[in-house]
């Protein structure tokens, strides 16, 4: 992300989308997919151990206040 930053910051916008798009698909593409794999694992887990509706609907509206 830093390189592409400093071409922006150079003014060239084109640069900086290239080195950006280039580092995603290399890189921090992967880990921030499976960061969101990880977590949507937590949540599904997280609502197995609920017994009843409401505190399904409960950790719903926790969890979208938290955002």
């Amino acid at each position: 992300v830093a390189h592409g930053l400093q071409h922006f910051r150079a003014g060239d916008v084109q640069e900086a989308l290239w080195w950006w798009q280039f580092s995603y698909v290399a890189s921090w593409g992967t880990e921030a997919s499976a960061a969101l794999r990880a977590l949507q694992s937590v949540i599904a887990h997280d609502r197995l151990d609920a017994s009843e509706v409401g505190e399904v609907e409960a950790a719903r509206v926790a969890a979208a206040r938290n955002l």
